[in-house]
């Protein structure tokens, strides 16, 4: 199937099943979105405004078992996305990123350093309402931070550890 979600196209492929014995259907797809919109992905997932804009690649997985519980509870996704040119639109987020760059750059008292833009890219698997990143990559300019590990979704709860690295010298 070749589908537009807002200004994003992107290309699915699998299947719709019913089992012998199961009383709902199975559903597995593959995702190829290459040069999406951000925005147009998270209007689709999140109830409140959208906090980040820039262009995606994303590749993914999709399962959803023939269990009696809502499709969140029972969403098994595993993939990889990279976001290029990505920029908060939160205002306290997007000053945290541009303070991060600045300092990164050594130059932290220079507020012409604004509204920089960042680029991320992962690898992940969510199932059970919680998402785990074997790899999670953030870069600015002047700094690129390294992690791994797990958000819980129902939870509220993060679990993360890796390593920054700045341009500028200690």
């Amino acid at each position: 199937v070749r589908a537009r979600l807002g200004s994003t196209s992107f290309t699915t492929s699998g299947a719709v099943l019913k089992h012998d014995g199961d009383a709902n259907r199975s559903i597995d797809l593959d995702v190829h979105m290459p040069n999406g919109e951000v925005l147009d992905l998270l209007k689709l997932t999140m109830k409140n405004k959208p906090f980040l804009a820039g262009r995606i690649d994303f590749n993914a997985k999709i399962r959803i078992p023939p269990l009696q519980s809502s499709v969140i509870e029972k969403l098994v996704l595993d993939g990889q996305f990279n976001i290029r040119r990505g920029q908060f639109l939160v205002d306290s987020v997007q000053d945290k990123v541009d303070t991060l760059s600045r300092r990164g750059q050594g130059q932290p008292a220079d507020l012409s350093i604004a509204n920089v833009f960042s680029d991320m890219s992962g690898a992940f698997h969510l199932a059970n309402q919680s998402i785990r990143f074997q790899s999670l990559t953030f870069g600015a300019p002047g700094a690129k931070v390294d992690l791994a590990g797990v958000f819980d979704f129902a939870h509220d709860n993060l679990d993360f550890d890796g390593s920054l690295r700045l341009d500028a010298k200690v």
